[in-house]
């Protein structure tokens, strides 16, 4: 019986640059589309009430407010937990696994790392057990799907099933707060120099004083995350072991998810000053919305893991802005919505892959042409956010969605034709691939 970690893992299969430039392309051509209407403005109004509390100018507040809500907006979202757990994602999927017990740790981890707080455990120890903790519950992942041959969905799944069952039985309060003043020593304190007097300019003399700002938790907790990130890139992405088989692998490819899931909890809650106890097994669907649309598995080939790290950030604000400004489908329009973006991300990169793997000319074309039609829809469904589209936004979403079926039609008359060609050359293969 294969096992599906087998079929999911990452061929040994050469570098196509082309492939990836399409994969890229429609990330770089939703950013493009989705971030200037969705970066923070204020209007006429908003700037003279600040002027009027503030006594500053109309440009000083602007060039303040701004850059706090460009630095809070833009760089903590790409710094934000979720990257984490994204990166869990990213390193298990590539050796063929899929975590879906990310959520259930954050959670627990963060409700774990509050009650120990609150008892006057010092943050910093607080981190360290929440990370041991995530770390133990990826290798019982591990091993389940290593040894007993559990299908990792399947694993990842019962776990968080059962982890979350005992945290809801150890833990009476469903929500704790850590104190106020629980995270202040980790603020980073910035010694700005006032401006020099005229005397002080004529003299040459320095300035009178120099003041000292402390900057929002936030900022700490950016840069937190993105130390991590980067040793991850460093030391878990694309990185080959020395192991014989792939066992070894999985096991340590989930334990990395388990421990970087806990750290993630433990940074939302420096973000909320509390933690609940998770109610549901499945959580934020920015994570494999992000996974997907960074080429996570797409991808293949030497150094792609790392390139697709890279995008992993910029593909999470992307999912971030998609979800908060494209559409809104009734009750449960956020869920909706990143299932539609993934869906379409999926069908894309799959079309991407055929257009350099299927053999025959026909397939190519078809490939090529489903490529172009549902990176199309993604594009016109993300320009509705747009003002110069505020008025048919209706209409622009069903003909972005009619577009998107076209090219969904067009993948799957590739693929049979594909399967036809390579039934009639080779009658025992499966679909070549084309170098």
């Amino acid at each position: 019986m294969p096992w599906l970690e087998d079929k999911l893992a990452q061929p040994d299969a050469p570098a196509n640059w082309r492939r990836d430039l399409l994969g890229v392309a429609l990330l770089a051509g939703l950013m493009a589309i989705l971030l200037p209407g969705w970066w923070p403005h204020y209007d006429v109004e908003s700037r003279r009430l600040l002027t009027d509390v503030t006594g500053l100018t109309a440009t000083d507040v602007l060039q303040d407010i701004e850059g706090h809500r460009r630095l809070t907006d833009v760089a903590g979202q790409m710094g934000s937990a979720a990257l984490l757990m994204a990166m869990g994602w990213l390193v298990a999927l590539r050796r063929g696994a899929i975590d879906l017990s990310v959520w259930v740790v954050a959670g627990v981890a963060g409700t774990v790392a509050a009650a120990a707080i609150s008892v006057g455990v010092p943050p910093l120890l607080a981190f360290v057990i929440v990370a041991s903790l995530g770390w133990i519950i990826g290798l019982v992942n591990g091993l389940l799907v290593a040894l007993a041959r559990v299908p990792s969905v399947v694993a990842t799944l019962v776990v968080g099933l059962a982890v979350m069952w005992v945290a809801q039985g150890c833990f009476e309060q469903r929500t704790i707060e850590v104190p106020q003043d629980a995270f202040f020593g980790w603020m980073i304190v910035a010694s700005v120099e006032s401006e020099p007097t005229a005397e002080n300019r004529t003299n040459g003399e320095p300035p009178e004083q120099v003041e000292e700002t402390v900057l929002p938790l936030t900022v700490t907790r950016i840069m937190i995350v993105l130390g991590l990130y980067a040793a991850v890139m460093f030391l878990a992405v694309g990185r080959r072991h020395g192991w014989s088989g792939r066992r070894p692998d999985i096991v340590w490819s989930l334990t990395v998810s388990g421990a970087l899931a806990a750290l993630a909890g433990a940074c939302l809650l420096m973000d909320h000053g509390m933690a609940s106890v998770p109610t549901r097994p499945i959580g934020d669907l920015r994570i494999p919305a992000a996974v997907v649309l960074a080429g996570s598995w797409f991808l293949v080939g030497p150094h792609r893991g790392k390139l697709a790290g890279l995008c992993m950030p910029i593909a999470l604000l992307a999912v971030t802005i998609w979800q908060q400004r494209v559409w809104l489908l009734g009750t449960m329009g956020y869920e909706w919505q990143l299932l539609l973006l993934t869906g379409l991300a999926v069908v894309y990169h799959l079309a991407c892959r055929g257009v350099f793997a299927w053999p025959g000319r026909l397939s190519s074309a078809l490939a090529k042409s489903a490529a172009a039609f549902i990176g199309g829809g993604m594009a016109l469904l993300a320009a509705t956010t747009t003002t110069a589209l505020s008025g048919a936004r209706g209409p622009c979403r069903t003909v972005a969605l009619a577009i998107c079926a076209v090219g969904a039609a067009a993948l799957l008359a590739g693929y049979r034709a594909a399967r036809r060609l390579s039934s009639t050359s080779c009658p025992h293969g499966d679909v070549g691939t084309r170098r």
